[in-house]
């Protein structure tokens, strides 16, 4: 069948949503399908769906699909652009008339689910821009997610603007990712993912992100401090670069190699890297100085400023503090330091501030025993909401916000904290959100490799007596939940009438946070009456699929999770579905 030349969602003139009730095009059960030059955009589910045994072999190539018929302004579908269930599917191809728009949807704009999404072919295509690659009309999660879909192949496309990740793979393995352009304009201007160009969790193995062949690598610009590629598992990641593909003139960002500096007194001197990233193919120069902190410029160190020249390919330079060494019994001092004025049309990045701790001999020795997270706790009736974890000892000159991701194990959707502060003397961190979570289970996980006490010893994030390795803590938010207990039924009900028109926190019924128990908090108990939420398998690939009324009560009806207030989305991984809801039919009046 071919399916070709149409507007599915709009009004005749392609620039205004008609929402079709679900899905815009869908195949079931049925192969070789061609899906062509339509204007696919508006619609409440997915613009395209692919799904059910056998419906292979498609072919999908020069639609629009989330953006008005011109292919410049958004016109989003509510879940994804397209939605791959089924193997050996050719999506986009080697022309520009090939070539698919996958933008501004309020999901992922490809996604990969389930063991049965094997041998695709994603290639060619626009993933989160205008028709001219120029503009960013990102999708809201990922340009393309792969859960559990192994031995896909994505290549040649042009991956950018997107609101999460350029590529997620949540986790899938043995998938191919080469040559496609992320984080960059088709015109080689910078276009940023919102977070990391490639990212991999989740046990994902033996998948390849470039390579040595000619067009193997991808052009990757990264948004993330971390990097421009998250890689958790035992995958390939090699010949990427950081430029633009193009040749055009992309002066880049500069960043300090590091948030933080430590060097000891009587070292003499600190060397500091300064970086150059998201292109280097023109000169550029970036200005550097220290600042005024607790260490005293004259007798702790030597204060320095300058400026720091970049040829045309160069990606770092250095510069170096002299230390002095005093007689004084003192503990540690700081030095913040600082970039500015960059030349060349060039940026300033993250980080653009540091700071150098400055050790005194005279300070005790610090033992080799790597620190450990010991207690960890969520504070239900904060708002902000927040998480306390303790340590065992001092962490704070490492430990930020970058640290943690925490993930909403319903929707795979992550949030990043507003803030981290930490309290010496109790060796506990402050993690806080901007308001109250939504509804769902979550899963915190704080990496080892990037925290660590003030001898360089690495956290012991597993507890397994070895650096590194990632604390993982599961907390329920559950408004109405006043016990606590991960549900919410009678014996809440009871507690809120037993102090209904009182104080208190929480744990006496005060669900808005108001210091008020009254018919606000009745109505939210109501609303949430009956959901029980329950904590997530270990890994997600051994997690077993959702109950259906845990995501009734968890989500709308159009399954787009209801967005935190204040917080960007920063990784989101796609919602699974049921056993039951993958074999309902697609042309019946209930959703798949």
């Amino acid at each position: 069948n071919t399916i070709q030349g149409n507007y599915i969602g709009t009004d005749p003139t392609g620039t205004a949503a008609r929402a079709n009730f679900h899905n815009g095009v869908g195949t079931q059960y049925s192969p070789n399908n061609r899906i062509i030059n339509n204007v696919i955009s508006g619609n409440t589910d997915d613009g395209i769906i692919l799904i059910g045994a056998g419906s292979s072999g498609n072919v999908v190539q020069g639609n629009i699909v989330g953006l008005n018929a011109a292919g410049t302004t958004a016109l989003p579908n509510t879940l994804y652009g397209i939605e791959i269930q089924t193997d050996n599917n050719t999506i986009g191809g080697t022309t520009a008339a090939q070539r698919n728009i996958f933008s501004a949807n309020l999901q992922t704009g490809i996604v990969l689910y389930t063991s049965g999404a094997t041998a695709n072919l994603i290639q060619g295509n626009y993933i989160g821009t205008d028709i001219t690659g120029n503009l960013d009309r990102g999708n809201k999660f990922q340009g393309i997610a792969l859960s559990n879909s192994p031995g896909n192949t994505i290549k040649g496309n042009l991956i950018s603007g997107n609101d999460a990740e350029g590529v997620g793979i949540f986790p899938a393995n043995n998938n191919i990712v080469q040559g496609n352009t992320i984080g960059w304009s088709a015109s080689g201007a910078a276009m940023l993912n919102a977070t990391w160009g490639v990212v991999m969790v989740g046990g994902a193995t033996g998948n390849t992100i470039g390579g040595t062949g000619a067009g193997q690598g991808n052009y990757i610009n990264g948004n993330h401090p971390s990097g421009a590629v998250y890689n958790s598992g035992t995958n390939t990641v090699t010949g990427n670069v950081a430029t633009a593909p193009t040749g055009t003139s992309v002066p880049g960002a500069f960043t300090f190699g590091a948030s933080t500096y430590t060097a000891a007194e009587a070292g003499g001197t600190v060397t500091i890297t300064v970086n150059r990233t998201a292109g280097t193919n023109i000169a550029a120069a970036v200005n550097y100085a220290t600042g005024t902190g607790t260490a005293t410029a004259g007798s702790d160190y030597t204060a320095a400023s300058g400026t720091l020249n970049f040829a045309a390919g160069q990606t770092s330079a250095t510069f170096t503090i002299a230390l002095i060494n005093d007689t004084l019994v003192e503990g540690n001092e700081t030095v913040p330091l600082s970039l500015s004025s960059p030349t060349a049309g060039a940026t300033l990045g993250s980080p653009s501030t540091s700071t150098l701790t400055i050790t005194s001999e005279d300070v005790a020795a610090v033992d080799t025993i790597p620190p450990t997270v010991t207690s960890a706790q969520f504070v239900y009736d904060a708002n902000p909401q927040k998480l306390l974890i303790g340590f065992s000892e001092d962490v704070s000159a490492t430990l930020s916000a970058a640290d943690f991701y925490i993930i909403n194990s319903q929707t795979f959707q992550s949030i990043s904290p507003t803030s981290v502060t930490f309290d010496k003397a109790s060796n506990t961190a402050t993690v806080t959100f901007s308001g109250t979570l939504a509804n769902a289970v979550y899963k915190c996980n704080l990496f080892g490799d990037g925290v660590t006490d003030a001898a360089g010893n690495k956290l012991d994030g597993n507890n397994d007596g070895v650096a590194n390795g990632t604390f993982v803590y599961n907390f329920f938010q559950l408004a109405g939940d006043a016990d606590r207990d991960g549900g919410v039924g009678l014996s809440d009900l009871l507690t809120l009438s037993n102090n209904y028109g009182g104080t208190g926190g929480v744990a006496q019924g005060d669900f808005d946070h108001d210091g008020h128990i009254g018919l606000n908090d009745l109505l939210i108990l109501a609303n949430n009456y009956g959901t029980a939420l329950t904590l997530p398998a270990a890994s997600p690939a051994a997690a077993p699929a959702p109950a259906p009324a845990m995501v009734i009560a968890l989500m709308p009806p159009s399954r787009n999770p209801k967005a935190v207030p204040g917080v960007k989305p920063v990784a989101i991984a796609p919602p699974a579905k049921t056993a039951a809801a993958k074999k309902r039919s697609l042309f019946s009046d209930e959703s798949i």
